[in-house]
């Protein structure tokens, strides 16, 4: 459902610097006040998963030519019991969602979607049909977060989720 027939070719941009670097490049640099208030949501309700979409913008590395996203912020979605609920629901608040990230974050793009579960759960075919259906861009990402777990990013290549950790990026002290 994301609108394909307009591509936004990402800027060239060398990676950030994250406070938590993986050993692979990251799919996905995350602002550490953002990956806490998603961990907030996620643990607000026990019996539901709280989801919603990812805003930012995407880059190309001017190094290696890989494309990344920095996650600024969110779009807060709901709390569901599982991810296909989510599918139902986004078919359902796809305008409403996008006119929230222009009326919020001006020229940010949605990134991806974000699950905050408030126990270990895996990423599996509900959310790959999530992910297919609405951020078929091969540049979009899942975010998965669980506690007591680093966040993990997902994107879908060749039909399976390809994770790797999240770069967390914190703000330079002030002063």
């Amino acid at each position: 459902m994301c609108d394909t027939a307009v591509v936004i070719e990402p800027l060239l941009r060398p990676r950030p610097d994250a406070a938590e670097r993986p050993e692979a490049s990251p799919f996905a640099y995350v602002w550490h006040d953002v990956v806490e208030e998603l961990r907030f949501s996620g643990s607000w309700r026990s019996d539901q998963i709280g989801v919603g979409l990812l805003v930012g913008h995407h880059y190309r590395d001017p190094e290696d030519q890989s494309s990344y996203v920095e996650v600024d912020g969110f779009i807060a979605g709901t709390h569901v019991p599982d991810a296909s609920t989510f599918s139902r629901h986004l078919r359902q608040e796809w305008r409403a969602a996008g006119a929230s990230v222009r009326a919020h974050f001006g020229e940010a793009e949605v990134l991806g979607w974000y699950v905050s579960a408030p126990t270990a759960q895996v990423p599996g075919h509900a959310e790959l049909v999530l992910h297919n259906t609405f951020f078929n861009h091969p540049w979009q990402v899942g975010l998965w977060l669980q506690p007591g777990a680093d966040p993990l990013v997902l994107r879908s290549q060749a039909g399976a989720f390809v994770q790797r950790p999240a770069g967390i990026l914190r703000a330079p002290p002030q002063g």
